[in-house]
């Protein structure tokens, strides 16, 4: 039962996939192919499975317009460069004075050449994903076959989660099993529950590390309440991602 009620609702998110800049410390380049086939090289500032924004010095403008189809190369210190044809989305506004924005044209074909070091770059979600801080957890009751057992969630959307899992209690778990999530948003007293089906499981040093997709649970409160629970989450990532990105802008 929820016992607090908020007013507010959150807008749904249209991005296909959120746009993560880049800390300090990534040594990811990026070079755009000119009309005479050389190579531009600009500085990124975010980007994502579907696009990416760069800044560039100037007199790029003939070579950047709206509609315009570019190829985008991208590399690393530690994996082979890699080439994408993208579109120009976006271009510089009083604001953002050498910022263009471009969008992957073929995403799957991309993705599917990229080496491992380069996954992590390239964010194919749709949604933040939050941390809780340091010295706070997230547990929540994960029911699946008529058995109940307590996780503490890694990270956390409005859409998804990861938490690890003994595997002893993994075992139990295949790939698209459907289950049920409960739990209550930290420092509130605001709980929800989800339907939630496992999309990946990893083995790793501490478990089984288990990737589900959510959808909030129908039937178990009214539709308003939802809601408002729905954003006092919302809220509480949104606080977390903000705490950690300032956290990698300091120290990264």
């Amino acid at each position: 039962m929820l016992r607090r009620l908020f007013r507010k609702t959150r807008p749904e998110d249209l991005r296909a996939h959120y746009r993560r800049a880049l800390g300090k410390g990534v040594a990811l380049g990026v070079q755009v192919m000119s009309t005479d086939g050389l190579p531009i090289s600009g500085a990124l500032v975010d980007l994502s499975a579907g696009g990416a924004s760069i800044e560039f010095g100037e007199g790029i403008e003939s070579q950047l317009c709206v509609g315009m189809q570019r190829e985008l190369i991208f590399s690393s210190l530690t994996s082979r460069p890699v080439r994408v044809q993208a579109t120009v989305r976006t271009t510089p506004t009083a604001g953002e004075p050498r910022r263009y924005g471009f969008q992957f044209i073929d995403e799957d074909e991309f993705h599917g050449v990229l080496e491992q070091g380069f996954f992590k770059f390239f964010n194919r979600r749709k949604l933040r994903r939050a941390h809780p801080a340091l010295g706070e957890s997230l547990a929540a009751e994960m029911t699946y076959g008529g058995v109940t057992w307590v996780v503490n969630m890694h990270d956390i959307s409005l859409r998804g989660a990861t938490f690890h899992l003994d595997a002893t209690i993994a075992q139990y778990l295949i790939v698209g099993s459907a289950l049920e999530l409960r739990f209550d948003v930290p420092k509130t007293d605001v709980g929800l529950v989800y339907d939630a089906v496992v999309r990946n499981m990893t083995a790793e040093a501490k478990g089984v590390r288990v990737g589900v997709e959510m959808e909030v649970a129908s039937g178990w409160e009214s539709k308003r309440n939802v809601k408002r629970a729905v954003a006092t989450l919302g809220d509480y990532i949104d606080r977390r991602v903000r705490e950690m990105e300032r956290y990698n802008s300091a120290y990264n």
